[in-house]
Order: C-alpha cells, then sequence, then structure tokens
C-alpha cells in the first residue's frame, strides 16, 4: 500500500498487483483492463505506475462484477 498526499489530504493506493490479488484475479487482466478502458486506475504516476484506490476494490467485489 502506498499513501499519497492529494489535496492536503493522505490517500491509500496500492499497485497492479496488490489491487489483483484483493479482487481475486491476475495482474495481467487489470493491465488488460486499463488498456480497454474497462477500468482506470485512480491515479498514474510520472513514472507510468498505476495505483488503485480501496474505493475501486471495494466497487467491484460489492458489486459482483465478473473480473474473469
Amino acid at each position: 500500500m502506498e499513501r499519497l498526499n492529494i489535496g492536503g489530504e493522505d490517500h491509500k493506493y496500492m499497485s497492479v498487483a496488490e489491487f489483483a490479488k484483493q479482487i481475486g484475479t491476475h495482474p495481467q487482466t487489470v493491465r488488460r483492463w486499463d488498456r480497454e478502458g474497462i477500468l482506470k486506475p485512480h491515479h498514474v504516476l510520472p513514472s507510468g505506475r498505476r495505483l488503485y484506490s480501496e474505493d475501486q476494490v471495494n466497487e467491484i467485489i460489492n458489486k459482483g462484477i465478473d473480473i474473469n
């Protein structure tokens, strides 16, 4: 988990691998969703690193979205 300060508030974000593990899929699937516009990361760092929020995990889990 990574912390970023946005607008004066600390927020927790996770890498592609951490996010994929939380929702029970493979990191390549998450990257494909990004490429296809299905699920965009919450933030993309200047280095290109994708970061996902806990809210995004909860949204997928709570909505019962088919992740396969």
